[in-house]
């Protein structure tokens, strides 16, 4: 599973997910290499940015500057900015998911 197939599994389980919870999920594919998951649900608004590896691998961590712009592009929206650590088998099924407020 390349790059690429492997961050659109981790955003489609963190998609699945909150919608299961009872959340609106849009995918914002507008941003040149980045794929925000805005969320929705009575109160909350929530930009989510998902970071996904293949077990046994560790998730990247975002740097600073990736954080500094995730909360922007949150604020901009009016939305509290979350990253969620994704761990998928070589399959695609998840092993493990680590969510976070930035």
């Amino acid at each position: 599973m390349n790059s690429q197939k492997t961050g659109q599994k981790g955003e489609q389980i963190v998609v699945n997910i909150l919608r299961n919870l009872g959340y609106r999920v849009t995918r914002n594919t507008k941003i040149q290499g980045s794929t925000d998951i805005e969320v929705e649900r009575t109160y909350d608004k929530l930009l989510i940015q998902a970071k996904t590896t293949i077990f046994p691998n560790q998730a990247e961590v975002p740097t600073g500057e990736e954080i500094r712009t995730i909360k922007s592009r949150a604020a901009k929206t009016g939305r509290k900015a979350m990253l969620v650590e994704v761990v998928i088998d070589p399959v695609g099924n998840l092993v493990d998911i680590n969510w976070m407020k930035l």
